[in-house]
């Protein structure tokens, strides 16, 4: 695990659209995993903003969610899925078929199936973008007695259900569906963002090496390519 640490967000940010912008360029069929929230957005924006002053052909790039909040359908404001279209796939002009996302008011069983499914025929993912929760967590992995295998609908603990995504609703989400760590782990390029000095707490114990799951991100120091950028001013 590579750890590399930045004077601000806006520098960490750059060197994560950085790396983004060369995976597609050294295979244009990338398929990316994205985390959403505060963590990675602005690398999404100087992503779309490079690629688009540099005339990139996207017609290959596909994406598929990390997870999804139980209950909201990929039309509301506050989804994992809404997001991506926002950010990343509107104004880029993917078209549908390069698209995997979640819907949080449908059946999440058939969707662990369907997505175990489209990552066996896929996959692997070619880089996975993920943040670093208050807890560990990565994506809705949470804080377990074992890491989780595949694609499953998880229990959300108090500290998630805050997330600045959804902590103003009426009712915050108690559950979600989320790619587990099996195939976190089976990408070729993993990259961790780090915001904010909320972070730096379970930083400390991601540094340590040890593996636990009681900490989902340490699962990471089985993976031989994973890079850790840290944003914290």
């Amino acid at each position: 695990m590579n750890f590399f640490e930045y004077t601000s967000y806006d520098r960490m940010s750059e060197a994560a659209a950085s790396q983004m912008l060369r995976t597609l360029k050294n295979k244009p069929d990338a398929l990316f995993c994205l985390a959403t929230g505060n963590s990675p957005l602005q690398a999404y924006r100087i992503f779309v903003r490079k690629l688009l002053a540099l005339d990139i052909r996207t017609a290959s790039l596909r994406l598929i969610q990390l997870d999804e909040w139980g209950g909201l359908s990929q039309t509301h404001p506050s989804s994992c899925a809404y997001y991506v279209f926002r950010e990343i796939a509107s104004p880029l002009g993917l078209e549908q078929g390069q698209l995997f996302t979640f819907n949080g008011t449908d059946a999440l069983e058939g969707q662990c199936c369907q997505t175990d499914a489209y990552l066996d025929k896929n996959g692997p993912i070619d880089l996975c973008i993920l943040g670093l929760g208050t807890n560990g967590h990565l994506g809705f992995n949470e804080p377990a007695d074992r890491f989780s295998t595949r694609t499953h609908i998880a229990a959300l603990q108090p500290a998630t259900r805050q997330h600045q995504m959804v902590k103003s609703l009426d009712r915050t989400p108690d559950f979600g569906i989320s790619i587990g760590i099996e195939d976190i782990l089976a990408s070729r390029h993993i990259i961790l963002l780090v915001v904010g000095r909320s972070k730096l707490p379970i930083l400390e114990h991601l540094r340590s090496g040890q593996i636990d799951p009681l900490i989902p991100a340490s699962a990471l120091w089985q993976h031989p390519n994973v890079t850790v950028l840290i944003g914290v001013s």
